[in-house]
């Protein structure tokens, strides 16, 4: 049996991409001091703790320092609205408990306090992709998405929030039936997306949705590099909790090239990756299995090396 996966659901990608973006906008905010002093409390580094607390999930304690640092600066001062920020997403996307009301009011806030900061264009995403996620009976059409996302590109030319928005502008494309959608009109855009140095940050997300255009295209080995570059472009945030398995990934392109691209040398590349790192994981028998065929397959030296 070959294990595929579907084309990528748009809620899905939000998701893969909005991790690190309170991270990231932290950061060009400058709210994330570089060095901090165990007995200092100054609204940096209540800025910075609250982060933490943030990722680790630790909703309240991280609410509690972004409305610390709010009501002790200035409207205007960017402490103030980078506490602000961390309020508005603490109250989007904590679970349970969210209050996406008081949210989208706090992103509004700082649209019209300070237009011009580089924090306004998160916030202009963030109340897209709340209008996006609330429609949860599926009225907007892709269409429509695809609108909502390329207004933020439009809006904040070259800025991370815009980067961020044309990937998922164009995983609405690639769900449009042509000649305005489809795969076809996906490839060509990502493809230079990708190949910028500027949009590094985007490109292990871009590889993946170009593997769901070529999986579309029925071109498996386009599909399957794209895989692969998707795998090495991927920049694992070490301060994420959460744990960085890629045996998912890994299986996906072991299987591909096995089946569907005929290349025994970059299945066995991947079934021992899955071998060798995820000693652990359900799917290492079936690798071990898959390896043992592909080598049983080999002969002369390349079977020896293989071993």
């Amino acid at each position: 049996m070959i294990f595929r996966a579907p084309l990528p659901n748009l809620r899905r990608i939000s998701g893969l991409v909005r991790g690190g973006i309170v991270v990231l906008a932290a950061l060009l905010a400058g709210c994330l001091p570089a060095s901090k002093s165990r007995d200092s409390h100054s609204d940096a580094d209540v800025l910075a703790e609250s982060w933490v607390y943030f990722r680790n999930g630790e909703y309240n304690k991280a609410a509690a320092g972004f409305d610390e640092v709010m009501g002790r600066t200035k409207q205007g001062e960017p402490e103030h609205l980078q506490a602000i920020y961390g309020l508005a997403c603490t109250w989007s996307l904590r679970r349970p408990g969210e209050d996406t009301a008081r949210a989208a009011g706090l992103y509004q806030r700082i649209l019209d306090e300070a237009p011009d900061d580089p924090l306004a264009s998160w916030c202009a995403l963030a109340l897209v992709r709340q209008k996006i996620t609330a429609d949860i009976t599926g009225k907007l059409s892709h269409a429509e998405v695809m609108e909502l996302y390329d207004g933020i590109v439009r809006r904040y030319p070259g800025q991370p929030a815009a980067l961020e928005a044309l990937v998922c502008r164009e995983t609405a494309r690639l769900r449009m039936p042509a000649p305005e959608g489809g795969p076809a009109k996906v490839v060509p855009i990502l493809t230079e997306f990708v190949q910028d140095p500027k949009n590094s940050a985007w490109a292990s997300v871009g590889h993946l949705i170009l593997a769901s255009a070529y999986r579309a295209l029925n071109q498996p080995r386009s599909e399957m590099n794209a895989l692969i570059q998707s795998m090495e472009t991927w920049d694992k945030d070490p301060r994420s909790p959460k744990k960085d398995d890629r045996t998912r990934n890994y299986w996906q392109i072991a299987v591909l090239a096995d089946f569907q691209v005929k290349d025994a040398e970059t299945a066995k590349k991947y079934y021992r990756k899955i071998i060798e790192e995820s000693p652990q994981d359900k799917r290492i028998y079936y690798a071990r299995i898959a390896l043992e065929r592909l080598e049983a397959q080999g002969t002369g030296p390349d079977r020896e090396r293989d071993r």
